[in-house]
């Protein structure tokens, strides 16, 4: 019993060196962006506030799929996190493509019209299903409070269609069929 509260221990500590490492790697983030200090810093800012939280979804997901923190709300949480993820890696790998790009370049349209296109395109999809799943894992603690014996299991199958199809048909709409926000796509 001993060495399992003692590994139980060290795992929490762990997982708090690396919840640290994730808020320092955001902090800096902002410090870098603020402060300037390199020639691109929106760019390297950019980078790694996306790294941060991928490294959060990363943390999240972990815990749930391999430590097995089956526990309620970890589901919702897990595919909330799978949605910062996406508007994430969107950002990441923009940031990515700015850095590879000569200096000569900066300032200066260097995308094609596709990744362009793309790249706002999956980042308002992932806000909308990262708000999305906000609202269900609200709306689920209240039925929830209302009946505590219930099995949300039917509920939770309706979630994802209306999170995740929600959020494509939204960011789709505005991508091709809205005059508001085209993304510079165009439907034709």
């Amino acid at each position: 019993r001993g060495r399992a509260r003692d590994a139980g221990i060290a795992g929490v500590r762990r997982d708090a060196a690396v919840q640290a490492a994730l808020i320092a790697l955001g902090f800096a983030a902002f410090v870098v962006g603020g402060l300037q200090l390199t020639s691109r810093p929106s760019t390297i800012s950019r980078l790694m506030g996306a790294t941060s939280s991928l490294g959060a979804v990363a943390l999240n997901l972990w815990c749930y799929y391999v430590r097995k923190w089956r526990r309620y709300p970890n589901q919702l949480l897990a595919w909330r996190s799978l949605a910062t993820g996406v508007a994430a890696a969107a950002v990441a790998g923009t940031a990515l493509a700015e850095l590879a790009v000569p200096a000569s370049l900066i300032g200066r349209d260097f995308c094609g019209s596709v990744a362009a296109s793309l790249n706002p395109l999956l980042v308002h999809f992932g806000f909308l299903a990262h708000e999305g799943w906000a609202l269900v894992m609200a709306v689920d603690v209240f039925l929830l409070m209302r009946d505590p014996f219930t099995d949300n299991a039917r509920a939770r199958r309706l979630y994802h269609l209306l999170v995740w199809g929600g959020a494509a048909a939204f960011s789709l709409w505005l991508a091709f069929g809205s005059r508001v926000c085209a993304y510079g796509l165009s439907a034709a």
